[in-house]
């Protein structure tokens, strides 16, 4: 079981905590048979095929414990509109069938729209806050679109914010805040941009800091989940665990 999690927290939902246990044993299965691979650092390398076969595996076990969305592309084009590029359009009816389909329905409902943009004001793809996923067509990738959808999700579900709000708060006690550029070693990030130097991190740009506005630790531990489930459960298994809560419903 991963370190942090206790399932006599007030509030924590015990068939959730079964299910997670079982996640977790599925993972250490599939990672025996070969099913999975620790692909290494998502940051750094987005697109490798491991983490593609990664994502298809995990998508399968967590099936098994949460209804995902299962529409068609046709299905996703009537709940978001057209994006503008063919390229974005297909990667978001792929990433719609990785989310539970609760939260597909609750950000059509929204009005939450995905759109290809050509720029943005980050040079990353990226949730504008509002109500609009700006993806950049040369980067589009389903696991991306899920993570901006990840960040929709923490705007217009109250529940699903409190539990990012708690566990960013949680991880980051004690904590120093440090640039991105000396924690990462790369220079692409602005120096205004900071994230928490926490033990064990997968990735420090999960615990980056918003100032409470924003927080990365669902969008970036749903995205890592996915593509490197063996590499998140041995590296920051606090992080594995939180976001399977997450997708698994609390």
């Amino acid at each position: 079981m991963s370190r942090g999690i206790d399932p006599s927290v007030e509030g924590y939902d015990p068939d959730v905590y079964f299910r997670l246990y079982e996640l977790q044993r599925d993972v250490e299965s599939m990672r025996r048979a070969g099913a999975l691979v620790a692909a290494g650092d998502l940051a750094r390398n987005p697109d490798h095929e491991e983490m593609r076969r990664n994502a298809v595996q995990m998508r399968r076990a967590i099936r098994k414990r949460v209804q995902l969305w299962d529409g068609s592309p046709a299905d996703a084009m009537e709940l978001f509109g057209e994006t503008g590029s063919a390229r974005v359009d297909g990667d978001l009816a792929e990433a719609l069938t990785y989310l539970p389909k609760p939260w597909v329905e609750r950000l059509a409902k929204s009005d939450v729209r995905v759109v290809s943009v050509a720029e943005t004001s980050t040079g990353r793809s990226q949730f504008s806050g509002g109500k609009t996923v700006e993806v950049l067509d040369e980067d589009s990738s389903e696991l991306t679109i899920v993570h901006e959808l990840v960040h929709a999700m923490d705007q217009f579900d109250g529940e699903f914010r409190r539990r990012d709000e708690e566990f960013f708060s949680n991880r980051t006690a004690g904590a120093e805040a440090k640039p991105l550029r000396i924690l990462t070693g790369n220079s692409a990030y602005s120096a205004f941009e900071s994230a928490y130097e926490v033990d064990d991190a997968y990735s420090y740009y999960a615990y980056k800091d918003y100032r409470g506005r924003a927080y990365e630790t669902s969008s970036m531990g749903i995205q890592f989940l996915y593509a490197d489930p063996v590499g998140l459960k041995e590296r920051d298994p606090e992080l594995f665990a939180f976001a399977a809560r997450q997708l698994l419903g609390g």
